[in-house]
């Protein structure tokens, strides 16, 4: 739920690709041995879906979440997730997942972390 901080309020997300995201973080576990984890993923987003906390689903896998369930998940986030907007945002050394919503942004700046 945090990792959905990491886009702008009523972004449309791509239910596959949020899986796929989903299950590279390690997010997403099998619930019985057998069961793939795409089928893991689509389950776990059908539950958020029917939870409220994402309220467009669209035919051609398209889902957007709630503005005000948005706004819970940055929240949430704390200083763990971190969206960066302009160049002068700062990132704290406790952030560990970066999203960049802008373009301008001097890839050299940014010091390597360790």
């Amino acid at each position: 739920f945090r990792f959905c901080s990491l886009f702008p309020e009523g972004y449309k997300l791509q239910e596959h690709k949020l899986i796929c995201e989903l299950i590279a973080l390690g997010y997403v576990q099998k619930e019985y041995k057998n069961q793939s984890l795409m089928d893991a993923g689509k389950a776990c987003v059908l539950s958020l879906l029917k939870r409220g906390l994402f309220t467009d689903r669209w035919s051609d896998g398209i889902i957007r979440m709630h503005d005000l369930i948005h706004d819970l998940a940055v929240s949430i986030a704390g200083l763990e997730f971190k969206m960066i907007r302009s160049k002068s945002d700062e990132i704290d050394e406790r952030v560990r997942h970066v999203s960049f919503i802008k373009a301008g942004i001097c890839w050299d700046s940014l010091s390597k972390v360790t």
